[in-house]
């Protein structure tokens, strides 16, 4: 994914140059023949650019349908020596709602927006309070069985 994201980063960049490299080009010819022709490879890159960001954002919404881990800091909560200013340093995005409903919508189970949020939706909320309680109560317990080996 990261492979991915970056090459279509780049080839944005590299469209965006010759965007304006284009632009340059246009100014100096002579003819309008030839500022139109100019003109028509710059419409070119712009909706090639356009399209390929298109495709990123699909890419990257589907992505997100299948993990709530952060793709900015790879789950770890920070990001170029900071914290995470997409996930705030949590690693992972509190789902809300609207999207864990399109994350039902996505695995095909039918249910009413308004039951999801009346029925379903709190009950998911407490189920992950409760295995995030229970992670945090392992990982406390496995730290001190380390601080406990390490004394030995």
């Amino acid at each position: 994914m990261v492979i991915v994201l970056t090459a279509l980063r780049k080839s944005s960049l590299i469209n965006q140059k010759v965007i304006k490299s284009l632009k340059n080009a246009k100014k100096i010819k002579a003819t309008e023949k030839e500022r139109e022709q100019v003109q028509v490879q710059i419409d070119l890159l712009k909706r090639r650019a356009d399209s390929e960001r298109n495709q990123l954002r699909k890419y990257a919404e589907e992505k997100a349908l299948s993990t709530i881990a952060c793709p900015r800091c790879r789950a770890v909560g920070s990001h170029r020596g900071g914290t995470c200013g997409t996930c705030d340093g949590k690693g992972m995005f509190k789902q809300s709602s609207e999207h864990m409903f399109n994350h039902f919508r996505h695995c095909d189970v039918r249910v009413s927006k308004s039951q999801f949020i009346e029925d379903i939706y709190p009950m998911i909320e407490r189920t992950l309070n409760e295995l995030y309680s229970r992670e945090s109560d392992l990982i406390k317990a496995i730290d001190n069985n380390l601080a406990a080996e390490r004394a030995i």
